[in-house]
């Protein structure tokens, strides 16, 4: 089981998450989501247990999902467990994505990890700079961001941190001795996690 992706919502509720995933219908038009739990009858006290897997049209598992609520926001998580259905289950999350934002969900962040991207359609394109050297100082500071995204996924606090623009702008200050502005940054990450600052 690995974790691949997560997207942070203003703050929904379950019922919304549940119809929006629609977890009974089979639709043959798309991917066919389940719900997958072995604690059926009592998966409202356990939210954050239950997972959702889902489907392609052959009935094959390409992952599941889990949803979580905070105070101020909701994190869906994605994660697969075959390498081989990683392409296909991308796919799906990057479908995901572009309903969530056409039915109204405020996508704060996304994020992507072991590598993978996903090109999803932003609100109005992120600025990019037009020369090689702001766009390798882009990408270095791209990756100083990466690096603290996972030490924060691999750190053993019970409360998962959410960092803002400020504390990377303040992690990019020290470990790169590079000063940019919160606007700034936010274009970075928009740009870095759209896949627009691979090599």
């Amino acid at each position: 089981m690995k974790k691949v992706f997560q997207i942070r919502l203003s703050k929904i509720t379950y019922e919304d998450f549940i119809n929006f995933f629609d977890f009974t219908r089979f639709d043959p038009d798309r991917f066919n989501v389940k719900y997958m739990s072995k604690d059926r009858h009592n998966y409202y006290e356990n939210l954050e247990k239950v997972r959702y897997g889902v489907f392609d049209l052959n009935h094959v598992k390409l992952g599941f999902l889990r949803f979580k609520q905070y105070s101020k926001f909701s994190i869906i998580y994605f994660y697969i467990e075959e390498n081989k259905y990683r392409q296909a289950f991308l796919e799906y999350i990057r479908n995901t994505i572009k309903e969530m934002k056409f039915v109204g969900f405020k996508i704060q962040e996304t994020q992507a990890f072991n590598g993978d991207t996903i090109n999803v359609e932003n609100e109005g394109k992120p600025y990019f700079p037009k020369t090689e050297a702001a766009r390798k100082i882009w990408r270095e500071i791209y990756g100083e961001i990466k690096t603290y995204r996972l030490e924060i996924e691999d750190s053993d606090a019970l409360d998962l941190f959410v960092p803002k623009p400020e504390d990377y702008r303040d992690r990019i200050k020290n470990k790169l001795q590079l000063k940019r502005t919160n606007k700034t940054i936010s274009r970075i990450i928009r740009a870095g996690d759209a896949g627009l600052l691979d090599e």
